[in-house]
């Protein structure tokens, strides 16, 4: 008996000894009675429900919504338990959240690797958005366009037409093309501003086989492309330590480039500059 034509229930999730019935502008607490086959149900979460049908996670015990603010976890205490706070997961990313993003997107838990995974199938460009429960950080990658997730034997999975397809690391090609990817910063000011810099340095710790990815730094007046060069193959990973001709400069952005097919690790990239 609970929603209406305007507030049809889209999700529900465990949420400690009751469940949580979602719909898009709040919630119902649903409880059931110890000595019979009763139920209690009340109204909580004015304002943030969940718009995506069947769009919620779990993140260690705390509920992960959908709607048009955003991507939200949820959190409240045993003492408190229909006292939640809220925080925005999707502030890195809101600008490129579609608007219909909040009714359509696709939602998977790989919890082998600590990942939330989220999609809209009905975007004119198709995003994969991976959100790390470890590090807190966002990714995406594209050229994929499910009609659902699926999880199999610890592996994320997905529909495309009338193939099912799973993700695997054991390739490092997509059809003999190599994957790229790339980290783009912010515009960096180096706690100064106001300084114009000078005397860059950077460091760089990797692990693997090829070549370090590639490195561009972009200034108010200049770019200089960096090629590291290729990772040496001993017990330890190797460390370049590389000087930038970059020229004065108050604000900097760094970019990440890696083409290659084979598999990587990054451990530290640290930039240094004089005033």
């Amino acid at each position: 008996t609970l929603g209406d034509t305007e507030h049809a229930i889209t999700a529900i999730c465990r949420d400690r000894d009751r469940y949580l019935a979602f719909h898009k502008d709040g919630a119902w607490s649903i409880s059931f009675a110890d000595d019979s086959n009763l139920t209690e149900a009340y109204p909580l979460l004015r304002g943030m429900g969940c718009a995506a049908t069947e769009g919620v996670l779990i993140l260690d015990c705390d509920p992960v919504v959908i709607n048009a603010g955003g991507i939200f976890r949820l959190h409240s205490t045993a003492s408190e338990a229909d006292t939640f706070s809220f925080t925005r997961l999707s502030e890195p990313i809101t600008d490129r959240l579609t608007q219909s993003f909040a009714e359509n997107a696709l939602v998977c838990e790989d919890p082998v690797h600590g990942e939330l995974w989220f999609c809209d199938p009905s975007a004119e460009e198709v995003l994969i958005w991976v959100y790390s429960t470890l590090q807190k950080q966002w990714y995406c990658f594209d050229n994929i366009s499910p009609s659902f997730f699926f999880r199999l034997e610890n592996q994320i999975g997905f529909a495309s037409g009338s193939l099912l397809c799973q993700f695997t690391e054991a390739y490092t090609t997509d059809g003999g093309f190599p994957f790229t990817a790339y980290l783009q910063t912010g515009y960096l000011d180096f706690s100064s501003p106001e300084h114009i810099k000078r005397a860059l340095r950077l460091t760089l710790c990797a692990e693997g086989e090829g070549n370090a990815p590639q490195i561009t730094l972009e200034s108010e007046g200049r770019t200089v492309r960096i090629d590291p060069g290729p990772i040496k193959q001993q017990n330890t990973p190797t460390v370049f330590d590389r000087r930038a001709a970059i020229g004065r400069f108050r604000l900097l952005r760094l970019t990440l480039t890696d083409s290659g097919g084979k598999n990587q690790r990054l451990f530290r990239l640290a930039l240094f500059a004089k005033l």
